[in-house]
Parts: structure tokens; sequence; C-alpha cells
């Protein structure tokens, strides 16, 4: 099917705020200075939990961590494998060095950064929630099949088994990394402030296998897979929590498949400029605003515009 001009017209769009086009120094100390404060929040939680008492701690932490674990995944993880998240005057030793920073990080939080970031974030943006062909989304769920997969969240240590990552095979450096870090927090945690800090590292890794969850749903679920134009299988949506619970803007996610090279700080200008291009009713349909909203496409109730695949004569209107 041949794109509408008002898509065409959305995609050119980012490139007026494609990241090489920022001034290096500003873009990079963006990110630095961001990253600096997740590490602050990481030692922050952690220093809360001294005057808390542990049965406030333990909930209110894990989510805190959860928070935490899920901006470095999106501001680091994620944009290294745009080749984003530092610049450089010399291109090809910026993108060796966003390689090496993702897999580092990647290598202290479990993950598989080589296989599922730098090749299969890739294969998600070219074919989304394609099976066989995204392995980072191929099946959006929502409805009573999230729901079941969310409950198991309560079971301690069940981010072992959601981890994406265990589908590439036991790398003994990430997890000596890994282990040796979270291992080394839990112990250094538990000797200050008694049981509630180990199960906090423990369920806060939960909790960002959760987050990752409610996000995905809102991304691509709700029959947004089944529509036939790659760029229409995503929402971008807003909520209460969303900078805490979707940090970074990865809530503007029609815009971030829209046009993958628009950093993350930039997303909110690239938003307004794409809806002023976008028929009223496909604006709607690419969007959910509101708490009920959110849990309507959870729940599998926000389908697409019937058809599920857009017809041409919609789409170019």
């Amino acid at each position: 099917m041949e794109r509408p001009d008002w898509m065409r017209l959305a995609v050119a769009a980012g490139n007026e705020l494609h990241h090489l086009k920022q001034p290096i120094a500003r873009h990079n100390r963006i990110n630095l200075v961001s990253t600096a404060l997740l590490l602050v929040a990481l030692v922050g939680i952690f220093a809360v939990g001294a005057v808390l008492p542990p049965w406030l701690f333990v909930p209110l932490g894990s989510m805190a961590l959860g928070c935490v674990l899920l901006g470095v995944f999106v501001l680091v993880v994620h944009e290294c494998s745009h080749g984003m998240y530092l610049l450089g005057a010399d291109r090809a030793a910026a993108k060796r060095l966003n390689h090496q920073i993702g897999r580092l990080v990647g290598d202290l939080t479990f993950t598989a950064y080589e296989e599922h970031w730098e090749r299969g974030h890739v294969a998600h943006h070219l074919y989304p929630c394609e099976p066989g062909k995204d392995p980072q989304d191929p099946d959006p769920i929502d409805g009573a099949r999230f729901w079941r997969r969310a409950a198991l969240h309560l079971v301690p240590g069940y981010s072992v088994i959601a981890n994406p990552s265990r589908r590439y095979g036991l790398k003994p450096r990430r997890l000596l990394l890994s282990v040796g870090l979270w291992g080394g927090i839990a112990v250094l945690s538990g000797l200050s402030l008694g049981w509630a800090g180990p199960l906090v590292v423990l369920y806060g890794f939960n909790a960002v296998s959760m987050l990752n969850l409610l996000k995905k749903v809102q991304e691509h679920g709700a029959g947004l897979a089944e529509v036939d134009e790659p760029l229409m299988r995503s929402r971008t949506y807003f909520y209460p929590t969303q900078r805490l619970t979707s940090p970074f803007n990865i809530h503007y996610h029609w815009e971030h498949h829209a046009n993958f090279s628009v950093p993350w700080y930039l997303l909110p200008e690239y938003h307004a400029r794409v809806r002023s291009l976008m028929p009223a009713e496909i604006a709607e349909a690419t969007s959910t605003r509101g708490l009920l909203a959110y849990f309507r496409q959870i729940n599998g109730l926000r389908r697409p515009p019937a058809p599920a695949r857009p017809a041409p004569e919609a789409l170019s209107a």
C-alpha cells in the first residue's frame, strides 16, 4: 500500500529534528546529566529505606527501582541502539562508543544488548509486531492475557522467567557482571536495611518487567498488530504518571516509530508537528489520552478503526 501524503510529510518532519542536526555538546550534556540523575535516584531509593518502615519501603522502593531501571533502558540502552545516546564529530567513533556503552549497561542489567537491542530493536522498527520478524514484541497481549501475565509479577524472581534475553543463551560475562552488581547492592542494602533491602532489589526487577508489559500494551496492543501499514501499529499515550512510568518521552510512541532518529527530548515538538499534519480521525486513532482510555487499551477495547487495516481513502483524507 502506498503511503498517503500526510504520512510521508509526517515522517519527513522528523528529519528536521534529526539527532545529527543537534549541537553535540548540548545533546551529550542532556543525556549525561539525565543519566547522573538516574544514578542519584538509585542511591536515593535505598537512602529513603533507612527512614521508612519495611512494610512501606518494600512496595514503594520496588516500584521506584523499577522506574529507575526502565529509565536506564529507555535513556541509555534504547538510545544507544539507535546510535544517539552520545554524539561525536567522528560518527564512526561515536557509533562504536554507543555500542560499547549499550553493551556494558546491558551486561550490568541481565540484558543481551547486541542481540535484543542492536539487532532486535531495528527489526522491531522494520516489522513491528510481526511473528518471526519482530523479536521484541511479536505478540502484543491485552485483556485477560495481560492480567494473567501481570499477576505473575507478584511471584518473587518472576523477572528471571520474563526476561527476553533468556532466549539468547547464558553469557558468562553478562551473568557475572549483573549478579556482581545487583548481588552486591542486595548484600549492602541487607546489611544496612535488613531483609527489606534485598527484597526491594528482587521486586525492583519484577517492577521493571511489569512496567515494560504495561508499556507494550499501550504502544502496540488492542489489535494494532493486525494493521497492514507498519506505521499504524503504534499509539502515543498520555496518562497521569507517564513521566515516571513511561520515562524520557517513550510514550510518544507513534512519533518514535515514524522517525526513530529524533532524540527523546525533541519528541514533544515532533508530536506537535505531526498532529498538525494528520487527519483528525487518524490523530484520534493513534493516541490514547487519560486514565479511562489507558485502561481500555490494556483491556483490548480501543481497537483500530474498522476495518482493522486502514482503507487508503481514510488515510489520505
